[in-house]
């Protein structure tokens, strides 16, 4: 079974991929995973997550406008902003924070990038209890990736 392990530091490269100049910055990759797409990670990563939990986590604690509605420009409500041949760019608001969430493949890896920018004083007081809940969180996002993507090419 393919390792997924916390990657610190952040790879310089994936700072070229975002305008955003992030406060907080954490990377989750499953090393030698199933092959796909950054785009095939991203939703089986966030649409496989309980809709519950990311309606209480991306909009109720830290405020950030997603559209409910599924489509091929969102994954779970994160508007797509960028796309390229090995990664994805998503990025979502609130009233005190951006966040990009990025999802990079390469051959070694599939990566999860959480990017957060404080746009208020108020961003840091928010996202300080959230980080280490997310960094556990993300953990599991990425299990739960990697059994999907699996299932998948065992059905291909």
């Amino acid at each position: 079974m393919p390792e997924i392990v916390q990657i610190d530091p952040v790879p310089a490269r994936y700072a070229t991929l975002t305008p955003l100049e992030p406060d907080y910055v954490d990377v989750f990759a499953v090393e030698h995973g199933p092959a796909g797409t950054a785009e095939d990670w991203a939703r089986a990563a966030l649409e496989g997550a309980s809709r519950l939990g990311r309606a209480f986590a991306w909009q109720a604690v830290l405020g950030l406008r997603l559209e409910p509605a599924p489509s091929p420009d969102r994954v779970a409500g994160w508007p797509i902003v960028d796309r390229g041949a090995d990664h994805l760019r998503l990025e979502a608001k609130s009233w005190c924070l951006t966040a990009n969430v990025l999802f990079v493949v390469d051959d070694e890896r599939a990566s999860f990038v959480t990017m957060i920018r404080y746009d208020r004083r108020a961003g840091r007081i928010v996202w300080a209890p959230v980080a280490p809940v997310h960094r556990r969180l993300a953990m599991n996002v990425m299990h739960h990736a990697l059994r999907r993507m699996a299932r998948r090419r065992a059905g291909a």
